[in-house]
Formats: C-alpha cells, structure tokens, sequence
C-alpha cells in the first residue's frame, strides 16, 4: 500500500470521528442540548466538516488515489467519475445547510443531516472499497 492510499484512509477515518460528533449532537434530547446550543455546536461542526472534506477532496482528485485511478484503470474511470461528482454535490449541500443553519427548525437540521451523514459514510464505503480493488490489482501485478 502507497503512502496515498494510507493518508485516504486516515483521512476516511477522521472524516467518520467529525460525524459521529454531529451524530451525537443531532441525537440528542433538546432537554440536554437545548435549541440555541445545538445550532451553535452544529455550526462549529459543519464548518469543520466542510473544511476538511475540501481538504479530503482536493488531496484525493489532485495528487491523491482518484486522478491516478482515472488515468490508469479505465475499467474503474465511471467509478472514479462518479465519486467525483459526488463530492461536488456533498460540499454544495454544506454550504447551504451552513448558510440557512440559523433559520432552520430543529427537526429539519437532523433530517439534513442524518441523510448527509449516510450520504458520506455510503460514499467513504465506496472509496475504501475502490482502494481494495486498486490494492488487489497492485498486488496481482508484483
């Protein structure tokens, strides 16, 4: 295993630390979170958030595992391409979650949320599980 598919899959790792925090925050009692707390600790989060899948995506799109897979593995370039498009839609839906955070209802954040937490882990499943594929192929050619 290279030195970049190591760093994706720490970075896979610190990914699902930031949204199990938002996990707990979005699943907890407003009797313990109250309203103002939970858009404040939401805030910090998404901005977090945010910030370090721009970072994840950059590394991988400019340098890392996805532009040398495009380029070299034509059989997996459609599910390279698709991982591509889906972290222009994730980081558009962070920001306009962050944008509108303040005026949302309570209920509605979770929703946002829960559905964009699943989005990303399903897709982090998929990059790990190309990283397997591409692992295997290095390993079949040595």
């Amino acid at each position: 295993m290279d030195i970049r598919h190591k760093e994706a899959l720490l970075q896979h790792e610190e990914l699902m630390l930031v949204t199990d925090r938002i996990s707990l925050i979005i699943g907890a009692p407003e009797g313990i979170v109250p309203e103002n707390r939970f858009k404040k600790l939401l805030d910090y989060e998404i901005g977090f958030l945010t910030e370090t899948l721009r970072e994840h995506f950059l590394f991988e799109e400019t340098g890392g595992y996805l532009s040398s897979t495009f380029a070299s593995s034509p059989i997996l370039a459609p599910q390279v391409e698709i991982l591509r498009n889906e972290h222009a839609e994730m980081a558009a839906g962070l920001d306009v979650l962050k944008r509108h955070l303040a005026g949302m209802a309570r209920h509605d954040i979770t929703r946002k949320l829960q559905d964009l937490v699943q989005t990303l882990h399903r897709h982090e499943c998929a990059e790990n599980d190309l990283l397997e594929m591409l692992l295997c192929e290095e390993h079949e050619k040595k």
